[in-house]
């Protein structure tokens, strides 16, 4: 790891924690050269990564303005709980609907016929602030019961392995962005002219069994999407 990175992590372990709030102002480039004893180029490739991150901004006359939080979207299998966790994030869910409905999408199922499905909806916080909304749909004949279960901060992944044995294997996810509908903005309070990254999901078992969908609605001015592309 290059010297610019470890400054650059040591800088957003400070943002991070609170130690630089949205808002403030980091050090200027010759207080951060003294902070760490190196030069001026080095300070500077620390924070351009830090801005690569979305976590500062550069104002012109008055230096290095911390942005509020961006997450990155994961790009592995791990669930939002988890994920919140992970980034040092105080995490929690409101329940919508919690019910067993009637299966009716065949064609994702590959099904014949009709089955019971479990329907969760939820509105994911962080931080006290609503950041995604989520509705899934589980086959319910592999989780029976699962909706006496409390899901305000549990995750759904994390069930479905351990408390029921399931093996998942992949989940298949399509992304686009488009504009929030009535419900979504409003759920999830936020500007009706802001896009939103639409996420549409398959949950697989290791046998190939399609043993979940469902979709998410993240907000884009707390959601980035990074992808390292490698020849």
């Amino acid at each position: 790891m290059h010297l610019y990175e470890k400054i650059a992590r040591n800088l957003e372990q400070a943002i991070r924690s609170g130690k630089y709030k949205v808002g403030d102002l980091l050090p200027s480039e010759k207080k951060l050269m003294d902070i760490y004893d190196v030069s001026r180029i080095t300070i500077r490739n620390a924070l351009k990564l830090l801005e690569s991150k979305g976590l500062i901004r550069k104002i012109q006359g008055k230096g290095a303005l911390v942005n509020e939080t961006i997450f990155w979207y994961p790009n592995h299998l791990i669930s939002f709980t988890k994920d919140m966790e992970i980034k040092g994030k105080k995490s929690f869910s409101k329940v919508l609907e919690k019910k067993v409905v009637k299966g009716s999408d065949l064609e994702i199922l590959n099904l014949k016929e009709n089955i019971d499905l479990f329907k969760l909806k939820r509105i994911r916080f962080t931080d006290d602030e609503p950041v995604a909304l989520q509705i899934h749909f589980v086959r319910y004949d592999f989780v029976p019961g699962i909706e006496s279960l409390e899901f305000s901060r549990r995750s759904l992944y994390d069930t479905l392995e351990n408390d029921y044995g399931l093996e998942i294997s992949h989940v298949e996810q399509e992304i686009k962005a488009r504009m929030p509908t009535e419900e979504e903005f409003k759920l999830l309070g936020m500007n009706p002219d802001i896009p939103v990254f639409f996420v549409k999901s398959k949950i697989y078992m290791s046998e190939g069994i399609i043993l979940a969908w469902g979709f998410s609605i993240f907000k884009s001015d707390k959601y980035a999407i990074r992808l390292i592309l490698r020849k």
